[in-house]
């Protein structure tokens, strides 16, 4: 979902964001008329298995946003850093993320956000948090409420595709919609 932002650049093209989780429980809201898959190498092989035409999945390689990774690196020794995610694998990059390019900063385990959190005791003496961006659509309106008026850092992290890919997606994009023509 988080690059959305960048497909949607490619002129003609329609796209519809799934959650791998989705894919899993419904496979066949995938349909026929799909030309392509956009998905990163970790989630390809899955997909390759749930598919019947492969040739359909693009890979492409994903990095966090400049200005996000440039917030984590300018956390502070001693800092204390909770993150709150979409999914667990979200929060796992982000806390592997933390500990290689920081130093001395306390980075708790990451809680994915449940409509049953005490989102008051999970900012309780954090000096940062780290979010999704559009962390809105995730949450409750309390607790997004309360990361609103949250008094420490936050940092709204997401992924795009790094250069290489997205020139690749686009050339691949180029030769679908020349061979829909013919």
């Amino acid at each position: 979902a988080q690059m959305t932002d960048q497909l949607h650049r490619i002129p003609r093209v329609d796209i519809y964001s799934y959650l791998v989780q989705t894919i899993e429980q419904y496979p066949y809201q995938l349909s026929e008329d799909i030309d392509l898959i956009v998905t990163t190498a970790a989630h390809a092989e899955f997909l390759e298995q749930v598919l019947p035409d492969g040739k359909k999945i693009a890979r492409v390689a994903i990095c966090l946003t400049p200005s996000c990774l440039s917030d984590i690196i300018k956390l502070r020794k001693g800092k204390r850093v909770g993150i709150l995610g979409y999914s667990q694998r979200f929060g796992e990059l982000l806390c592997s993320t933390c500990k290689m390019y920081t130093d001395g900063v306390e980075v708790e385990a990451p809680v994915v956000f449940t409509p049953q959190m005490d989102i008051q005791a999970f900012l309780k003496d954090k000096d940062a948090v780290l979010v999704p961006r559009n962390y809105e659509k995730y949450c409750d309106v309390a607790t997004a409420g309360y990361l609103d008026r949250y008094e420490g850092k936050l940092i709204e992290c997401s992924y795009e595709m790094d250069a290489g890919s997205f020139l690749y997606l686009q050339e691949k994009t180029r030769r679908i919609l020349e061979e829909k023509t013919l």
